[in-house]
């Protein structure tokens, strides 16, 4: 893919350093993510917290000599999620914001604010951002930052 214009000298060094602009490989036909696996050190609390809060459903257990040690969760949109207890490494990944997701309008992203407030769970407010306005500083229940962006929308103003 070769880009024919730039508008921004800055993003152009950046990208041009990456390598964009120059003849790629044919791109895998992805169709979109089948699930991200998340460690976790409680799984009820954190099911419980996915469920709750961001409507998944649970769909199967993940069993080791017959004990549940993961949870595949299904939500609506299609964009899964699976929680595995594994205490060492939730802790590690703590503070990291490794899920964003994109919520439909500015009613959605101000409905998700009012519940996190009225279930005493911390976020960053609506803010706007390099792409548009977003919902950031919201944690699950292991510390994983995630991340909640508005669509159709990119920032007025460069940062």
């Amino acid at each position: 893919m070769v880009i024919d214009k730039v508008i921004d000298p800055v993003r152009a060094a950046e990208t041009a350093a990456l390598g964009v602009g120059a003849e790629a490989p044919a791109a895998l036909p992805i169709i979109r993510y089948h699930h991200v696996r998340l460690p976790v050190a409680d799984l009820d609390r954190s099911v419980d917290f996915y469920r709750s809060v961001l409507g998944y459903e649970p769909d199967f257990p993940f069993r080791v000599d017959g004990v549940i040690r993961g949870w595949a969760l299904h939500h609506p949109s299609g964009v899964d999620l699976t929680l595995m207890l594994d205490p060492e490494r939730a802790k590690a990944a703590a503070g990291f914001q490794g899920l964003s997701f994109l919520l439909p309008n500015e009613a959605s992203l101000r409905a998700l604010a009012v519940t996190l407030t009225e279930r005493g769970l911390p976020h960053g407010g609506i803010v706007e951002g390099l792409a548009g306005f977003k919902l950031p500083e919201v944690s699950d229940p292991d510390g994983h930052l995630l991340g909640f962006y508005m669509a159709g929308q990119r920032s007025r103003t460069p940062v």
